[in-house]
């Protein structure tokens, strides 16, 4: 249960994380399999504003799909987010295409829906099929920060 508090709380400082996931995720439980994190629970104090999330290939891929979980204690995951990446060529003349990774309403999260992350919970990533070179997954927003009573 998350603590309840009667201090506003203020964006703050701006972030962005990144993880490169390469295993493929396979069982969408609360246990998935090969799953990286993206953001910790150390890192995650007071909260989280993400603004932008996508996923980008580093490499020619097949069609995949991208799977975004939270959770408040690193053992029960929650499927937050996903996106269907569609086969994609990378060389020397195609550049990688970047995918936005969506709420699981199909609506794109963007600073006037953002995923709000709890205080105290991580973001774990996944995708469908692995890749030797990986799928980067990148998150950006801002910490969100309780007012201190002075």
């Amino acid at each position: 249960m998350v603590a309840l508090s009667n201090k506003p709380v203020f964006p703050q400082q701006a972030f962005s994380y990144e993880a490169i996931c390469v295993a493929a995720n396979t069982t969408l439980t609360s246990a998935p399999d090969d799953t990286l994190v993206l953001i910790a629970r150390a890192d995650n104090t007071d909260g989280m504003v993400i603004t932008s999330l996508g996923a980008i290939p580093r490499m020619t891929i097949t069609a995949l799909n991208v799977y975004v979980y939270e959770t408040v204690d690193d053992s029960a995951k929650i499927l937050v987010a996903s996106a269907a990446m569609a086969a994609n060529t990378v060389d020397t003349t195609n550049v990688p295409v970047m995918v936005p990774i969506k709420h699981m309403d199909a609506t794109d999260i963007t600073a006037d829906k953002p995923l709000i992350l709890h205080p105290d919970s991580a973001l774990w990533v996944g995708i469908s099929v692995a890749f030797a070179d990986g799928v980067v997954v990148r998150a950006q927003g801002h910490e969100l920060l309780k007012a201190s009573a002075t």
